[in-house]
């Protein structure tokens, strides 16, 4: 597993405060991440089905592939993506994930970069296949049209033809029972999620300005999108 050093490890103060969002996923937060999180809360309470999330990986992995807010893995190993890549590059500003999804595909060529977002990524242009944002963009700081410059960043490290696909919970446009809205909240008072202002037409139109391939649904609460790099 090669691990690549922060391109910029200084917060930049023109960008949102992503630092103090990555640093609550602590390895006793991971511990139960899977199970409460990824069985129950995605189920019960935002109302979409991990296995979407793991169908989203099998019709988009590419051979070179990225995952941005890497979580525990989870979906990386329940697709197998480690079978159907040849290169698995991870990133996120937390190390504690970075070295437990990169347990998850242990033997498999890997590439860790402990970096933001928000800023370039450190990867050469042009050089990935695929792109995921599983569960990530609702924990980001900022709304839509700063959280978009992500979609820029992701333009410009696939190839042409390149698919990147991603899931998050949304505030706004969606149907939201009454136990997600007091768990968002809840979320949203502790700085795990940072979604007050996320709305499921505001996310179309970030992603309408960058791409002409794209597909946006929703399950329950949660946004599921994926498209074509031009």
């Amino acid at each position: 597993m090669a691990q690549e050093t922060p391109h910029d490890a200084t917060p930049n103060p023109s960008q949102p405060d992503a630092y103090a969002g990555a640093a609550i996923y602590s390895k006793l937060l991971l511990a139960i991440y899977d199970l409460y999180v990824l069985r129950f809360s995605m189920s019960w309470i935002w109302r979409c089905p991990r296995r979407n999330i793991t169908a989203q990986y099998r019709r988009n992995v590419g051979d070179r592939h990225l995952d941005i807010g890497v979580g525990t893995g989870y979906f990386l190993k329940k697709a197998q993506v480690d079978k159907r890549s040849s290169e698995i590059h991870l990133l996120d500003l937390n190390p504690v994930p970075l070295a437990r999804a990169s347990r998850r595909v242990a033997g498999h060529p890997t590439k860790t970069y402990e970096a933001n977002a928000l800023e370039e990524f450190p990867i050469p242009e042009g050089s990935l296949d695929s792109v995921a944002m599983s569960l990530f963009l609702h924990c980001v700081p900022g709304d839509f049209t700063q959280k978009g410059v992500i979609f820029d960043h992701i333009n410009r490290v696939l190839r042409p033809g390149g698919r990147f696909f991603g899931t998050t919970v949304l505030a706004h446009g969606v149907p939201i029972t009454s136990q997600a809205r007091r768990l968002m909240a809840a979320y949203q008072g502790k700085g795990l999620f940072n979604n007050a202002g996320d709305s499921l037409s505001d996310l179309r139109n970030e992603l309408a300005k960058r791409f002409d391939d794209f597909t946006l649904t929703t399950r329950g609460c949660v946004a599921l999108f994926e498209g074509t790099a031009k």
